[in-house]
């Protein structure tokens, strides 16, 4: 019995110890639940819309390049018909430009009958346009300094007529469809474009089938002496359309010219300043004017790149290089507050900007001159335009790009976009 008895406070002292070790770790359990694990994703910097490698602009001309082909400049004057000496199907009409420099002429004659003289001096046995210029405004008996003429034949066959001011005009004549163009450029020697010049002016054409001339076309003139005397010819009206660009931060009516290129690319941030730009050339320079929509202003920062601003890189090399190349390569950057940084060789010499406030951000309007060893703008070259946008903490937050988003255009040209003149 006694043996029995200690038997059982055994088995009891055995079931309380483990019912014991069973409630404390279910209390446990329940009371500290292990915490969970929380693995940090940044928020990963997507673009607005896809991204477009390689952007493609075109590039128009302020004034007319005398190149050869027809050009939107033109279009900004009406049409002047000529008339014809007989009635015939043959007929024309020519559109004007004025610049500084001269006179500039795009006409059009409607001749399906294609007849080329041999040489200059035989011009006036094919078809041909002839242009005579008096910057005097008046109708002298005798060609002084001021007048020139030149005669534009088809297959571009020139003739540069008498006059002082001959030997520099320039010409070129081109096929279209339903006949033939000719851009004439006449000089100014004492006569500077104002808002409207009055010049002595005839403008005429001539239609051959084989060795017979069918018809004459003029303005004025139909005697046919206008090779010797002004005294017939008409004078002229001319409305300055486009006084040339400055860099006022003010949209001339000659921006009309360009497209609106926008920027849709972003290299840096999910949101941020939107931006567009134009671009006009005049030969000898690249104009652009920038329009950044940006409500938070934010130039703060002694770092550049993180106040508010723009970036631009032009590269006139023949590739697209890794590294930057002197006097072919240039990179600026022009802050919101008006400062200027010229990074990779790029001459602070061969810039004029100017920053302009609006309601909605800023205005960027600048111009490039040829680097010295340019000598003249590439057909078709790089070009890319960043815009930097700090949300107001003195740290660049948006990076808004044309074409490059690599990051890496401050030092290497391989994505930057292209921008071509008209061809």
């Amino acid at each position: 019995m006694k043996y029995r008895l200690l038997l059982i406070a055994v088995i009891v002292m055995l079931c309380f110890t483990a019912c014991k070790k069973n409630n404390k770790s279910t209390g446990d359990t329940q009371n500290t639940p292990s915490a969970p694990i929380v693995t940090y994703t940044p928020t990963p910097f997507v673009t607005k819309a896809p991204v477009e490698k390689d952007m493609k602009a075109v590039v128009y001309s302020v004034k007319p390049l005398i190149k050869g082909f027809s050009e939107p400049v033109f279009a900004y004057t009406d049409p002047i018909t000529l008339k014809t000496d007989k009635a015939c199907d043959t007929n024309g009409y020519f559109r004007y430009y004025v610049a500084n420099d001269g006179l500039y002429l795009q006409i059009h004659v409607n001749d399906v009958t294609f007849t080329k003289a041999d040489s200059p001096e035989t011009v006036d046995k094919g078809d041909y346009i002839a242009v005579y210029l008096n910057e005097r405004g008046n109708k002298p008996a005798k060609y002084a300094v001021g007048d020139c003429f030149i005669k534009v034949g088809r297959g571009n066959v020139i003739f540069e007529g008498t006059g002082i001011a001959s030997e520099k005009t320039k010409a070129v004549s081109y096929e279209v469809k339903d006949g033939y163009e000719a851009e004439v450029f006449l000089p100014f020697l004492t006569l500077r474009a104002a808002d409207a010049v009055t010049v002595g002016l005839e403008v005429g054409f001539a239609d051959f089938d084989g060795e017979k001339e069918v018809c004459k076309g003029y303005l004025n003139d139909k005697t046919g002496k206008t090779d010797t005397t002004l005294k017939n010819i008409g004078l002229m009206k001319l409305e300055n359309r486009f006084s040339g660009l400055s860099v006022d931060a003010v949209q001339e009516s000659v921006w009309e010219l360009s497209p609106v290129y926008e920027l849709h690319n972003r290299a840096y941030g999910n949101i941020g300043a939107d931006a567009s730009f134009r671009v006009l050339t005049d030969g000898d320079k690249l104009y652009f004017y920038i329009t950044v929509d940006d409500d938070t202003n934010d130039t703060g920062s002694e770092i550049v790149t993180r106040k508010d601003g723009v970036e631009l890189f032009v590269s006139f090399s023949e590739q697209k290089h890794e590294a930057y190349q002197a006097g072919k390569d240039m990179h600026f950057r022009i802050t919101r507050d008006g400062l200027l940084k010229c990074e990779n060789g790029a001459d602070a010499a061969i810039i004029t900007y100017l920053v302009r406030s609006t309601d909605k951000g800023y205005e960027v309007e600048l111009f490039i001159r040829l680097p010295e060893e340019t000598e003249a703008i590439p057909d078709s070259f790089g070009f890319d335009l960043h815009v930097n946008d700090s949300f107001g903490g003195g740290k660049r937050d948006s990076v808004l790009c044309w074409s490059d988003t690599t990051f890496m255009t401050y030092q290497n040209l391989l994505n930057v976009g292209t921008l071509s003149l008209i061809p």
